[in-house]
This record gives C-alpha cells, sequence and structure tokens, in this order.
C-alpha cells in the first residue's frame, strides 16, 4: 500500500465508503484485508478497471466484503450505505463533475475525501462555491511525487483566497510521509 491510498485510508468514517474510479481495487481491498467493518463500495464508469478490482479482489480472498458498481461517479444509488467518498486520482474537473451531478452528497453527513492529480485549485473553488468546508489537507510524499488531499463536509460556506485556491489553507495543511 502506497503511502497515497495509504492516507486516503485514515480519513474513512466507520459507516462506508465509496471508492469512485477504483480502478484496480486496492483501497477497497486494502481497507476489507485490514478488518473495516462498513460497506465498502467500489465503483468505476468502465467494465475493464472494475473487473480488474474485482479480479484483485478474489486474489485477495476480500470479494464477499466489497459491492462492486459499474456507473458513472456516484449516479449509483448508494447514499444510504456511505458516509465517506472517495474520488482520488482523476483531475480536479473531473471530481467536480462527478460531485455536480450528485446533489444528495450536498448533506453533512458525508465527507469527502479527494485527492485530485491535477487541478486542485478548480477542485477548491467548486468546493467553496457549494458551500463546501475544507477541514483537512494533507500533502503526502510518495516516490519523490507531492499529492494533495483535501477532506470536506457541506454545510458551511468559506471564502479563499488565491493563494488558498492554488496551495490550500495553511493553517489545516500537514504532511503525511
Amino acid at each position: 500500500m502506497d503511502n497515497r491510498l495509504l492516507s486516503i485510508a485514515n480519513c474513512i468514517d466507520m459507516k462506508g465508503f465509496a471508492d469512485v474510479g477504483t480502478d484496480h481495487g486496492f483501497l477497497p481491498v486494502f481497507m476489507a484485508k485490514r478488518g473495516y467493518e462498513g460497506n465498502i463500495i467500489a465503483s468505476d464508469i468502465n467494465p475493464d478497471p472494475l473487473n480488474c478490482a474485482i479480479h484483485n479482489a478474489n486474489e485477495a480472498d476480500v470479494s464477499d466484503k466489497i459491492e462492486f458498481i459499474l456507473c458513472n461517479g456516484l449516479d449509483a444509488g448508494i447514499k444510504d450505505k456511505i458516509d465517506s467518498i472517495v474520488i482520488a486520482g482523476m483531475g480536479g474537473d473531473s471530481i467536480c463533475g462527478i460531485l455536480d451531478r450528485a446533489e444528495w452528497c450536498m448533506d453533512s453527513e458525508y465527507k469527502l475525501i479527494l485527492q485530485p492529480m491535477t487541478k486542485a485549485e478548480i477542485l477548491r473553488y467548486w468546493l467553496s462555491c457549494n458551500d463546501f468546508q475544507i477541514s483537512d489537507e494533507i500533502y503526502i510524499d510518495d516516490n519523490g511525487v507531492t499529492y494533495q488531499l483535501i477532506c470536506a463536509r457541506y454545510g458551511k460556506r468559506e471564502m479563499l483566497s488565491d493563494a488558498e485556491l492554488f496551495l490550500g489553507k495553511l493553517e489545516l495543511a500537514r504532511k503525511n510521509v
């Protein structure tokens, strides 16, 4: 498990989580092997990555602990099964598009755990404009690459300066190695 995915795993709440764009399913498999007792949902828009995730779960003997869903973002009916939404490894603009289509996640019940590969400033802007408060910003060093991890909850509009849009809020930023 690399530092990036381990940092994401440490942010997940207990009811259940959805790993949107699961790709190989490494995070759901790790959480299932770790003994996570909440609902674990692995979703992907494409069948090939989802089949890869299913294969990896079978190899780890945890496929019975994970629900696999072929869908676009958060379009499947999962809102009553989870309290954490993980969207990692895609551009900030793509993450915004997924969240835009899932108005149900605009509820303080859900914790967003977002790890944009690019355009984090667009994601922070979208969160701010849609009444999400960023509660944590973690900078992760993984094999010489620094990743940003943003945790947010709905319910409080916060205005961010231009610098905060691009770099995050200094008082929230912490390094996780």
